[in-house]
């Protein structure tokens, strides 16, 4: 996203820390799945009625956007609801690399990735099918686990190098670009005490199982980022308390 800024120091909030401005402020946002969480959607936030891009469902009303808007920045913005973190640096479908969009003159950059990689929204609705019939056991990690080894963890440890190899041709297009990685919101209650419903329809063993899966889809791309030299967001410890089991608004 590009942006522009005011010439004096500004705090650029919980997306994108501490920035510098000096005159015209480049920020740009990579590709994302947006994830619902208890009425709120992240990043490209599809289904939202603000819609700005049909193909990558894109919303006016996501992070990028509300800090951009915030801060007074001139924005591009590529996030993308179906981008795996494979389009960072490459061709998905019709879309171009994301990276293209980044200048020598940008200044910020924002990630949040991972999501689409995981499957996470296939893997809930997976989850859900056998908590109708057991919904106080742990049918959903039993399915994701039943093979000897835990599915969702292998899946994020591959996209490990994908992330790293990214960060650094960010770091190699944008040299001047503060670069922040921002996690994912708590999704699940962090004491791992479910609320299996019509509504939520996931077993009761199975919440605190999902809840450490999302703790290491965010500690992954925190180790990458502390390792590329890019700052981490953590978004998830501000957000305890409003996951999917509490009520919306």
């Amino acid at each position: 996203m590009c942006c522009r800024a005011p010439s004096w120091p500004v705090r650029a909030g919980p997306c994108c820390g501490w920035c510098r401005g000096t005159g015209e402020r480049r920020v740009f946002s990579q590709p994302s799945r947006g994830l619902r969480c208890a009425g709120r959607l992240v990043r490209a936030r599809p289904r939202h009625s603000h819609q700005v891009d049909s193909s990558c469902a894109r919303s006016d009303q996501n992070y990028p956007s509300v800090l951009a808007a915030s801060k007074k920045w001139r924005l591009t913005d590529v996030s993308c609801s179906r981008a795996r973190t494979a389009a960072l640096t490459g061709s998905q479908g019709s879309l171009t690399p994301q990276v293209e969009a980044l200048t020598r003159r940008t200044d910020v950059v924002t990630v949040t990735v991972g999501g689409k990689d995981l499957g996470f929204s296939n893997n809930l609705a997976t989850c859900g099918k056998p908590a109708a019939t057991d919904p106080t056991g742990n049918p959903c990690q039993a399915f994701f686990t039943g093979v000897g080894t835990d599915q969702p963890a292998e899946q994020i440890n591959n996209i490990t190098s994908n992330i790293s190899s990214s960060l650094q041709e960010i770091r190699r297009r944008a040299p001047r670009a503060k670069v922040v990685v921002v996690g994912h919101p708590d999704l699940f209650p962090d004491n791992g005490v479910g609320c299996t419903s019509a509504t939520v329809p996931l077993a009761a063993g199975d919440f605190a199982y999902l809840r450490d899966t999302e703790k290491k889809l965010n500690a992954m791309p925190a180790s990458q980022a502390h390792a590329g030299g890019a700052r981490y967001i953590d978004t998830y410890t501000p957000t305890i308390g409003h996951d999917m089991c509490q009520p919306a608004g």
